[in-house]
């Protein structure tokens, strides 16, 4: 991947919050801003937007090869969906 390089004016307390996350990280300044920035970015992307990207050129027959290859019978202790988000998974309109 390439880097693009911007300029940017902080706040002097918040170029030290930063750094001082940074470091508790052991990371980079320049390396923990790039996360930040780009954590805050997926925050706001439309998550049906999201998924389109990421799926790529990937098919139906795809999903179906990818499917075909799971144990029948239920979930694995452990893995199983929660109700709450199940519900929610239901209530939202198909990817078109």
């Amino acid at each position: 991947m390439k880097n693009a390089t911007i300029p940017v004016q902080l706040p002097e307390a918040v170029h030290e919050m930063a750094t001082r996350l940074a470091q508790r990280e052991g990371v980079s300044l320049d390396q923990w801003v790039a996360a930040a920035i780009k954590q805050r970015i997926e925050a706001q992307e439309d998550p049906h937007e999201f998924l389109r990207r990421r799926a790529g050129n990937a098919t139906g027959e795809d999903m179906a090869a990818i499917l075909a290859r799971v144990r029948p019978g239920p979930p694995v202790e452990g893995d199983e969906i929660p109700p709450d988000l199940l519900e929610r998974f239901r209530k939202q309109p198909p990817l078109a």
